[in-house]
């Protein structure tokens, strides 16, 4: 039996199970709307961008 994200453990320790960097799960994504910091959480650069604003 091949490995799995769920044996490795990493389904465990990302937001939402899903690693997208991860080469099991690369063959699976088509495309990424956005940046990958996006897919992960909130964009740093929007995060930049709104920390200035509040200072």
């Amino acid at each position: 039996m091949g490995a799995s994200q769920i044996e490795e453990g990493v389904t465990f320790n990302v937001a939402g199970g899903l690693m997208l960097e991860h080469p099991l799960t690369l063959p699976f994504v088509d495309a990424v709307v956005g940046s990958a910091d996006t897919v992960m959480g909130l964009s740093k650069a929007l995060t930049e961008k709104l920390l200035l604003e509040a200072l």
